[in-house]
């Protein structure tokens, strides 16, 4: 069917609407088991509801919100051995969704639960491969075109397309905003190796510091922007940072820092429909959380590091 048929047949029509339903669902309810979790006030998924990020999410249709639900069910089973296969399968399916939120493995990694990250890495595996055998054609065959379907995207989502997406690469391209080829070439090559730079930084910190406000901001933000084809809707992976700051169980010093992050969030979420300049505000807004993180987790080492001294 052609999308003008989708928009013509009642039986598509139901079906995407079913689609959303079940997961608007997922996502709410794995919301709600963290607002439980980190005793978080309940009203704070009205506000996540209604969010830009939301409703952009909800229109584009895809897999982001499922995705979204299975990480944070799986940030709700973690440190729980009872629901440790519950978490990984979330976690598989999320990476088989999306492919970046295969990042989240990392903690599997740093609590060196190497047998879950097997386990993680079989499952995810089979969920990847197993389909292949049961499409026409050979699996080769099956799998070739997967490979070119996936190379295809890297012109798509290149130096002549990234400004319309959200990250640093994005801001880059939005600030020196030229027709010469070459500097567009150029400022493209600086925005990427800034990514890679912070992205390993980022990774670097998730395993030193301790908080888990911190460690789940921190490798949340690689999957909100470090991905080249990171849009709006991304950012339905920073619900949890947000409900661990409204969480009374979780220690946050300084306030200060903390209580900008709160800030950030309202202009990370404006509606895009305010104007163009939107756009640009909510993705500025991400990338300063993501700085502020970072700067959060190196002051916390060098704190940590200090009172490791005078114990000494």
């Amino acid at each position: 069917m052609s999308l003008q048929d989708c928009w013509n047949s009642q039986q598509a029509l139901l079906s995407a609407g079913i689609f959303l339903l079940i997961s608007i669902f997922f996502f709410l309810h794995s919301l709600y088991l963290l607002c439980k979790k980190y005793v978080c006030p309940r009203y704070i998924l009205v506000i996540i509801f209604f969010s830009s990020v939301t409703l952009f999410a909800m229109e584009r249709g895809n897999f982001i919100l499922l995705t979204a639900a299975c990480i944070n069910y799986f940030l709700y089973t973690l440190n729980n051995e009872r629901m440790r296969w519950i978490g990984i399968i979330c976690l598989a399916l999320a990476a088989v969704f999306k492919v970046f939120p295969i990042i989240f493995s990392l903690y599997y990694l740093h609590k060196k639960k190497y047998r879950s990250f097997i386990y993680l890495a079989f499952t995810t595996a089979i969920l990847v491969f197993l389909p292949f055998f049961f499409f026409k054609h050979s699996f080769i065959e099956n799998l070739t075109q997967l490979l070119q379907n996936i190379a295809a995207q890297t012109p798509i989502y290149g130096a002549s397309r990234s400004s319309e997406h959200f990250g640093i690469i994005p801001l880059f391209l939005q600030i020196i905003h030229t027709s010469d080829p070459t500097i567009h070439a150029i400022t493209y090559a600086i925005g990427k190796c800034t990514n890679y730079a912070i992205g390993l930084l980022t990774i670097f910190l998730f395993f030193k510091v301790q908080s888990p406000l911190l460690k789940f901001g921190l490798i949340s933000m690689i999957c909100i922007l470090f991905p080249q084809q990171a849009a709006v809707y991304s950012g339905v992976y920073i619900f949890p940072l947000l409900i661990m700051l409204f969480s009374p169980t979780i220690k946050k010093e300084p306030y200060t820092r903390y209580g900008i992050l709160i800030l950030l969030f309202i202009t990370a979420l404006l509606p895009l429909q305010i104007g163009k300049a939107t756009f640009i505000i909510n993705n500025v807004s991400f990338i300063i959380i993501w700085i502020l993180l970072i700067i959060t987790a190196l002051n916390q080492i060098r704190v940590t590091k200090i009172k490791e001294l005078f114990r000494k």
